[in-house]
């Protein structure tokens, strides 16, 4: 059976006055409701960008911020997501399609690597 996921960018915005960023991850809204975060494999890139950014802090929001959205809609979670800290997600959500959670994966490290790692 396919499945839709939809995906917004995570954003990492310190200066909230400048309008630099640097992407950090995706947050996929999965058809069941779930919520699930994925940072790109390295952050060095943050570090040189934002030296105040603890690489440890934001590993443990990869568990932590679906655990914090949940229960909440896709629309409420992108709401509260839209100024979350120095977090933004971007305006417009990107879509994949898969079938099993391998599938999954690869949609994952796809989008990680052309939105992030790029």
């Amino acid at each position: 059976m396919k499945n839709i996921v939809e995906y917004g960018v995570i954003r990492h915005q310190p200066y909230p006055n400048s309008t630099e960023y640097l992407n950090i991850g995706i947050i996929t809204f999965l058809p069941t409701g779930e919520i699930r975060t994925h940072f790109a494999a390295n952050l060095r890139r943050l570090v040189a960008f934002d030296p105040q950014a603890d690489i440890d802090i934001i590993r443990r929001w990869e568990v932590g911020l679906p655990e914090f959205l949940a229960g909440l809609s896709k629309d409420e979670a992108i709401r509260l997501l839209a100024h979350f800290g120095t977090w933004r997600i971007s305006e417009k959500l990107g879509r994949f399609v898969y079938t099993d959670e391998h599938e999954y994966t690869e949609r994952v490290n796809g989008a990680l690597s052309s939105l992030v790692d790029a």
